[in-house]
């Protein structure tokens, strides 16, 4: 199991073929970005919103099958996916009411009238550098997939603990702050990464049995680690007792 930050990803939705290659141009040469695909009918775009999660998004105001009111109202009722919107369209004489409704209900990032090649070229590289840095903000998330196959989208610094399943060593239960717990299959070595990639300070109580992570930690004796909120309490095992009280209080970060 390989753990990774969300990729920069782009897609276009769009029913113009012209501006789609305009777009994947200039977007060519900025190489950390990916392009994750293009789409000109409603339903196909909701399907790779859904499916690639991109966290910049150029959007028509029409394309076939209707406006893309559909499109920005999905993404509104997700609260845990805010990608940055660069939406345009040729229409706002016919519909003077598209400004309104994109900035005041649906919030878009950047709201442009066509033909805007000129102004769009020119502060393309300024769009990128704020939709990467509102994407940083949310680089805390990444998925999980459970036992049972549904895909989860978590916050890594909301992990409180990790441990073994009982019966099945392979398993292993994630529990966060909020009370909610996942089973997934990894190793130990794979859930130490996934911690390390998002910089989350951990401990091991028991090297065999299970993680602790140092945000949500309450309070301590000999025997157990105590979470706030009451979420749980963990054994620490004798032996590593006097680790986990210099982890704890800074003395050595690196006696895990």
């Amino acid at each position: 199991m390989n753990f990774k930050k969300p990729e920069l990803k782009y897609a276009i939705i769009e029913d113009a073929p012209d501006v789609c290659v305009g777009l994947e141009e200039r977007m060519a040469e900025h190489s950390a970005w990916q392009h994750c695909g293009t789409r000109n009918e409603i339903e196909a775009a909701i399907a790779l919103i859904e499916k690639e999660k991109p966290c910049l998004i150029f959007m028509d105001w029409h394309i076939k099958g209707g406006s893309t009111y559909e499109l920005l109202e999905l993404i509104k009722a997700d609260s845990k996916y805010n990608p940055y919107i660069i939406y345009f369209t040729a229409f706002q004489g016919d519909e003077p009411s598209i400004p309104v409704r994109v900035n005041n209900v649906y919030k878009v990032d950047k709201y442009l009238i066509k033909p805007f090649w000129v102004d769009f070229t020119e502060s393309l590289s300024v769009f990128l550098e704020e939709a990467e840095a509102k994407n940083n903000v949310q680089s805390d998330a990444t998925f999980l997939k459970d036992v049972y196959g549904t895909m989860h989208q978590i916050k890594c610094s909301e992990l409180v603990h990790i441990h073994r399943h009982h019966e099945n060593n392979r398993v292993k239960i994630l529990t966060f702050i909020n009370g909610s717990i996942i089973a997934i299959k990894g190793t130990f070595e794979e859930m130490e990464q996934l911690l390390q990639l998002h910089q989350i300070d951990y401990f091991f109580p028991n090297k065999r049995y299970s993680i602790v992570c140092r945000n949500y930690i309450k309070s301590y004796d000999a025997h157990f680690v105590c979470f706030e909120n009451n979420i749980m309490k963990t054994e620490i095992v004798g032996e590593r007792f006097k680790l986990f009280e210099d982890w704890l209080l800074n003395k050595n970060k690196d006696c895990k």
